[in-house]
């Protein structure tokens, strides 16, 4: 059985890749994003991706060894685009509060944009829990980080266990926009990043 590679791996592999390549390699990473997101894992093959994408089953061989492979790198895919999309506004100058509060806030609206995000990342849990262990690892370490940075403004210095702290209340913020996605409004976001806001200010922001 061949060794699956990891997706950092598979991405710097990729950068080599000739432009016709690398747009087919697009086209398989998204098509299988799709058909995961839809579908699940279980009822998605490398020939229901083929199908959809509108290429041979061999083609996508030449890019990933398996389907848990090509799972693994659109876990990863999305925790990137994820990250991308809540940092979009920040800027070197805000407070840790106007970071938590912005990124709060792009986080909501990405999985009101999203309405498949849970059901991709959390069902790796049961199909390959190596990848979900993952996947919040790199999310905590990256949160742990960005703390750091702003330590000077923290009343409480165990960083490690805050990045956890947060990840909870905008993963679990977020399931509450996901569940009520058709009556949430833009005034309740609002809300919500005013409470979280508030909790910080009056818990271990200064």
């Amino acid at each position: 059985m061949k060794a699956i590679k990891s997706a950092e791996d598979i991405r710097s592999a990729n950068e080599s890749l000739s432009p016709k390549a690398k747009a087919t390699f697009q086209l398989i990473v998204d098509t299988a994003h799709e058909s995961f997101s839809k579908h699940g894992y279980e009822l998605t093959s490398i020939k229901s991706i083929a199908d959809d994408a509108g290429i041979s089953v061999g083609l996508i061989y030449k890019y990933f060894s398996n389907k848990e492979e090509l799972y693994r790198y659109i876990v990863l895919h999305e925790q990137k685009a994820i990250k991308a999309f809540v940092r979009q506004g920040m800027t070197p100058g805000m407070s840790r509060l106007e970071k938590e509060k912005l990124g709060l806030r792009n986080w909501l609206h990405y999985v009101l944009e999203n309405k498949d995000v849970y059901k991709l990342i959390w069902e790796s849990l049961f199909f390959d829990k190596a990848s979900f262990d993952e996947y919040y690892r790199n999310f905590a370490l990256s949160y742990r980080q960005g703390l750091g940075m702003d330590e000077d403004q923290l009343s409480e210095n165990d960083v490690k266990n805050l990045a956890w702290i947060m990840i909870g209340i905008n993963t679990f913020l977020g399931l509450r926009v996901n569940i009520a996605r058709h009556q949430i409004t833009e005034e309740e976001i609002d809300e919500m990043v005013e409470t979280v806001s508030h909790v910080l200010q009056h818990g271990w922001l200064k």
